[in-house]
């Protein structure tokens, strides 16, 4: 790999690293300023807001300018950092910082395999999406079934979904240096990992989370 490329992998988890700390920090920090209702109703905006910016920087990557893709990142971070302030509401800290040490072990293990392995994990692509979309459908019907054991093995299928989306992610930034340039490719990268270890963390965090109560 050239020195390019490795330059871009350092940039990739510099943003990333800035926006898991803008997700966290906005988390713990509204958490302890807006009432529990008012939260909720954020909550619910924000992840509609989240969905458009994520439809945007996928479908419009082409016609963004790198500045235009920084300020979206930043911008879906801090949404996020107000969906994570009901779980610093609803779990310990010391589980969730416990918990995030653990996905970041896992996290940085499975982008090690990503980037040195000779597997072509690009291969993957379809059968990963086909797969969130059968999770997001069972998902869905649990809501209405409210079954405790089908949403364990929900949070242990996105697990291991994630896991693979983390190996395929870390083998198309080569592709996307290839086509978009060092600085857009470093923040679209940042994005699509940032999406993986949230929803690593996520899924961690129902399984091994202490409740406040």
């Amino acid at each position: 790999m050239d020195l390019n490329k490795n330059s871009l992998y350092s940039k990739v988890f510099s943003w990333l690293g800035i926006g898991l700390l803008i997700t966290f920090v906005v988390g713990y920090y509204v958490s302890f300023h807006l009432d529990n209702a008012v939260l909720r109703g954020f909550s619910t905006m924000s992840i509609f807001a989240e969905l458009i910016i994520a439809f945007v920087m996928g479908i419009c990557l082409h016609k963004l300018s790198p500045t235009a893709c920084t300020i979206l990142y930043i911008v879906y971070c801090i949404l996020s950092g107000l969906n994570f302030s009901v779980i610093f509401i609803a779990y310990k800290v010391s589980s969730i910082i416990y918990v995030f040490l653990i996905t970041s072990a896992i996290f940085l293990l499975f982008a090690f395999i990503g980037k040195v392995s000779k597997v072509d994990f690009r291969k993957m692509g379809i059968y990963l999406f086909f797969t969130l979309l059968g999770i997001i459908i069972v998902s869905i019907v649990n809501v209405f079934l409210q079954s405790s054991s089908l949403a364990f093995g929900l949070s242990i299928a996105s697990i291991m979904l994630f896991m693979g989306f983390i190996l395929y992610d870390m083998k198309i930034i080569d592709n996307l240096y290839d086509v978009f340039g060092e600085e857009k490719a470093a923040v679209y990268g940042a994005f699509q990992l940032y999406i993986d270890f949230i929803n690593l963390f996520i899924d961690i965090l129902r399984i091994f989370g202490k409740s406040r109560d």
